[in-house]
This record gives C-alpha cells, structure tokens and sequence, in this order.
C-alpha cells in the first residue's frame, strides 16, 4: 500500500517537473521571439562616422526682427567629421524682407555644412513662387512652379542656385531655360540662360482661343512682388502673324498670373537696337521699329491695344508699292479678340509717304502733326486694308506724277493744303478721293513755269484706278460772302484762280449774284485763253451757272496749264 503511494507521488512529482521545465522553456522561447522582434525594429547601429541623429531639425534667418527664411527638416543626422549634416525631406520657407512671399524650396534630401551655412540638394528640386496672401486665399492656384535639381542653398545670403536646366509654369503660360537663381530677400528668380517662354493659348468668351505668344531670350528675371517677367536680350517674339525682336521685355500679370501689359525697348544703352514689329500679310510685308513698344492684353488673352513711342518709323511693301511713316508716337487699336489692327493714330511731326508701283499714279507725301488712319477687311479672309484716313490738324500733301505734254514728259507736283483733310482708299490702298476742309490751297508746279495756285474754302479731289486725280471740286464761301458785299457795293469782286489740266476737270462753286460789267449783279462771265502761249490773254468770255466746271476733253480751247481768271469785270 506504502509502496503504491509513493510511485504514484513520484509520478506526480516528474509530471510537475516536465510541466515546470516546459512552462519555463517556454518563456525563454517568448522572450527570445520578443528579443529578435525587437532587433528587427530597432534603428540601425549608429555608424562610427555619425555623432548623433535627431528626428527633426530646423533654423531660421531674421533679419531685424523679422523672419527672412525658415528651413525645416523631418529627419537630420549629424556626422562627426566635417561639420556635416544630413538633412531629409527639407522644406525651405522664404518669406521675403517685407513678409508678403510664402515662396517654398522642397527637395527629399540635402547635405548642409554647418560651418559654411551651404546646402547642396543633389536630387530634383521644386520651387513654389507665390505671395503670402494668395497662399492664404487660393493656395497653389496662382503660383509660378519652377523644376531643377542639384541646388545650393546659402543660409547666410539666403539665395538658391543651380546650373542645371530648368522648366517651369504658371496659371497661363510656361518655359524652360538652363540655371537658375534665387534672392529670399528680394522673392525674385532669375533663369541665367536660353529661356523660352510661351504665353499658353486660352478660350475667349465668343469661341475659339486666343493665339499663342511665344518668347525666347537670353535669361529671364521673374519678381514676384510686383508679378513681372523680365527678358533681357536679344529677345524675339511671335503671336501669329506678328513678329517682335527687343533688347529688353517686361511682361507684366496680373493677379491671376494672366498677360497684362507688355513693355518692349532697346536694352542698356540701346546695345541692340530699336525694338522692331514684323506683320506678314498677303499684301505684303509690315515692319515697324521705335524706341519703346507697349502692348496692352485683354484678360482673355487677345490684344487690345499697341503703342509705338519715341521716333517710329514703318514701312510696308506690297503689290500697289511702297509706303512708309514716321511720327513720334503711334497708337493701334485692335479688333475686339482677332489681334487685326481697326485704327491707328499717329501723332507729333508725322510724316506718311506712298510710292505707287510702275504706272500706278506716282508718289504721295503727307505732313502733319496728327493722323489717324481707319482699317477695313480685305479682300482676302484675315486681311485689312486702309479705308480710310483723318488729320486732326493743319497738313500738306504732295502729289508727284508724270504728265505728257506737247510729246514730251513733265515732272508734275501738286501740293494741296488743308487745316483739316480726310481720303478714302480703295483695293490695293489706292486712293480714291481727298476733302480738304477749312481753308484749301492748290499749288501746281511744272518745270520752267510759274508756279500756279487756287485757295478755296473747301476741296475735294477723285482719283482713277491708276492714282491719277480726275476731278477737283473747290467751294469758297469765304470768297462768295467777299463778290456778295462788293456786288452790293457795285465793286469788282475779288479775282478767284483755278487750275485746269488736260483730260481733268476743275469744279468752281459761285455765289448768285455777281457783279458784272454790265453795271448789274448776275452769273458771272470766265474768259478761257485762247492758247498756251506765255503773254497772250485773248480768247472767248461764257457765263457760267452757280456751279460750273470745266473739262478738257468736252472744251479744246481749255488749255491745259493756264491760270483762269474768273470772272471778268
């Protein structure tokens, strides 16, 4: 019984002991299961080179009492030797020496030497350009955004720099170029070299899109505290048809980065040259240079409006011939969203000449101080003409053509004045009438022979398909209130003269009464030379209504370049 009762306390002892020994092998086992776990999770071993490792670092510049810059990184390690840091997912805050920027830097990694204050971000590198309020506003919506790599960041000077391309964009255009430079002080950008910018086409409230602009220049300042774009030169430009060439270009945008204003000049000391406007059209060829051009952009991106200031000069060479101008400024309205040209208004010592192709009427000069022109479709889609032109002060116009007389070629030149004229043209901008009003004045030239000439209140003159003129109507009611108060005073009236010209026709209008020799007031009576020979004043005498005129080819006593003298007292 004894011996029963201990072997089965012996079996309870050993199945106690294996149960003990299994309990504690197994907490051994957990706890090198948790051991290794923690092994596998724990931060690699601290290199020998590494004096310590922090999960975050960050420092910033201020500059009398204000924060210029801040730099924040999520992880930096700081190495024993050489004073270097390694800094990862880096963000660089500028917020300028005024506090309006919130421009950011933000690359994966960069090693920062502690001793020198530089930062070298070998990986890609973004940069946000945009001002403080709009990051409050509309955050990321109106930002300049500016791809490179391998950037340096000084913390002392707080500038950026890389020499590697660079590619960025805006709300409503994009570019590329080769390095980069940035000012945290300043909040400005500057691409050093190659730039190429192009202003993106954008849908205009009538249908289609508003064209393109594109730009390229040497390098290229962008400041974003007054939101302008500088190119500096040489600098060429397109938008269709048009081409632009410059020094120097200032874009101007507005709050939401959109084509504002566009200034155009020569550069530093006018190194190259006026700015200069090309226009390819079917008419030919348009060329146009002053000293500063400024275009003016509608928020749909269209052109509204050009100035040319300071010492313009235009040319333009098409199938009816040659014109050029010059003035001191010149202004060019445009269509409303098809960038054509719908007015022009020259002002300060303009002067405007056209020389016709051969056979085609001659030459043409215009002096005065103020012109403005009025353009028509033409006869091509996309296409204007000149229709029509105004000067807005007193001017001379000079027409020169060749006249066959006697079997031979004269140089004829016409010289008409006005206080105020106005013209029409035609196809081909030719010419098709003249007005000249307020006081007109006629002077025809021809070699060897005194100069004749005809003053009338108003004038109007037409011209054939050729440039040659047809008819020239005067009226003059100055004269006509002068023959009324002598006809009442049984004077002779002044002594009116007119021109006349084989093959053209000269209009006179009279007042009713005239006094006449006959001692009574009636129409008046014109005495036509009976020849052309200098000295000889016979020929016949008719009476003539209140409005006459008088053509060459109906009256072959009409010589062909006489003064009349109407009427005869």
């Amino acid at each position: 019984m004894r011996r029963n009762l201990a072997a089965r306390y012996a079996r309870y002892a050993a199945f106690a002991a294996i149960l003990l020994a299994g309990i504690v092998a197994g907490v051994y086992s957990y706890r090198a299961w948790q051991a290794r776990l923690a092994e596998r999770k724990a931060p690699p071993a601290v290199p020998p080179t590494v004096q310590q490792r922090s999960a975050g670092f960050s420092f910033s510049k201020v500059d009398q009492g204000r924060t210029l810059f801040t730099v924040r990184a999520s992880r930096a390690t700081e190495f024993k030797e050489g004073n270097r840091n390694l800094l990862e997912d880096v963000w660089i805050t500028i917020y300028g020496s005024t506090g309006q920027r919130n421009d950011n830097i933000h690359t994966q990694a960069c090693d920062y030497l502690s001793d020198t204050g530089n930062m070298v971000c070998s990986g890609e590198v973004q940069l946000d350009l945009e001002s403080a309020a709009e990051a409050q506003q509309h955050p990321g919506e109106r930002a300049v955004h500016v791809a490179t790599s391998k950037v340096s960041f000084n913390r002392e000077s707080g500038e950026a720099h890389t020499d590697q391309p660079v590619v960025f964009r805006f709300p409503n255009g994009e570019g590329r170029g080769i390095g980069v430079t940035y000012s945290s002080r300043e909040g400005s950008a500057r691409l050093l070299r190659n730039v190429e910018l192009t202003l993106v086409k954008r849908p205009v409230s009538a249908g289609g899109t508003a064209e393109a602009v594109a730009l390229t220049a040497a390098s290229m300042e962008y400041r974003g505290d007054i939101r302008t774009l500088r190119l500096n030169g040489p600098v060429r430009g397109r938008q269709g048809i048009r081409e632009l060439s410059a020094g120097e270009l200032t874009l101007e945008l507005d709050a939401d980065l959109r084509a504002k204003r566009l200034v155009a000049g020569s550069g530093a000391a006018g190194a190259s040259g006026q700015p200069e406007v090309r226009s390819a059209e079917p008419q030919g060829e348009t060329i146009l240079d002053a000293d500063k051009f400024v275009v003016f952009f509608h928020p749909e991106g269209w052109t509204e409006r050009i100035q040319a200031i300071g010492n313009v000069r235009g040319s333009r060479k098409g199938a009816a011939g040659e014109s050029s101008l010059e003035a001191q400024q010149l202004d060019l309205e445009m269509l409303p969203r098809q960038n054509q040209v719908r007015t022009a208004t020259a002002r300060g010592n303009v002067k405007a000449q056209t020389n016709s192709a051969a056979g085609a009427g001659g030459s043409r000069r215009l002096e005065t101080s103020a012109l403005q022109l009025f353009f028509a479709a033409g006869a091509t889609p996309g296409s204007r003409r000149l229709d029509r032109a105004e000067t807005l002060a007193p001017a001379t116009l000079e027409l020169q053509a060749q006249s066959a007389a006697g079997g031979k070629t004269e140089q004829e030149t016409t010289r008409l004045r006005g206080q105020q004229m106005s013209a029409e043209f035609g196809e081909l901008n030719r010419m098709k009438s003249l007005t000249a009003r307020d006081g007109a004045e006629v002077e025809r030239r021809l070699p060897g022979r005194p100069p004749q000439v005809t003053t009338s209140q108003d004038l109007v003159v037409k011209f054939d398909q050729g440039g040659d003129w047809t008819e020239l109507a005067e009226t003059g009611p100055n004269w006509s209130r002068a023959a009324a108060s002598a006809c009442a005073r049984r004077t002779a009236p002044p002594r009116p003269t007119a021109l006349a010209t084989s093959a053209r026709a000269i209009w006179w209008r009279w007042p009713a009464r005239l006094f006449s020799p006959t001692g009574r007031c009636g129409r008046p009576r014109i005495r036509f030379p009976s020849t052309d020979a200098p000295g000889r004043s016979t020929g016949r005498a008719i009476s003539a209504p209140r409005t006459f005129r008088a053509d060459a080819t109906a009256s072959p006593i009409l010589p062909r370049s006489r003064r009349i003298s109407p009427p005869i007292a």
